[in-house]
């Protein structure tokens, strides 16, 4: 009999992220696809933040700080993890203007 749990799919690991055009051998380039990612993830995280989505629940006279600390910890997880998988193209764009910037100079 097949088990359940693993005939799911899971979207967020079938989800095969796209390869960059950007030169990943390039060290300088490599840099700027870093801080791209990183630009990415705290802007996900900070949506995350707005949109309310999960976290800890707010009970009435409960500490804010330790959900508040809680929430900001997983939020900062999932945007990592997205961006992981591929984002939202965000940091592509990003690191393919900076580079284009660059080369103009």
């Amino acid at each position: 009999m097949m088990d359940i749990q693993k005939s799911l799919i899971n979207p967020i690991q079938a989800y095969k992220p796209k390869e960059s055009a950007l030169d990943t051998d390039n060290p300088e380039h490599k840099k700027i696809i870093e801080k791209s990612k990183e630009f990415e993830s705290v802007f996900i995280a900070e949506t995350l933040k707005f949109a309310k989505i999960g976290g800890m629940p707010k009970s009435n006279g409960g500490d804010t700080l330790v959900t508040d600390t809680f929430d900001g910890f997983m939020n900062k997880a999932l945007a990592e993890g997205i961006v992981k998988q591929g984002g939202f193209g965000l940091a592509d764009s990003i690191a393919k203007n900076l580079l284009e910037q660059k080369n103009k100079i």
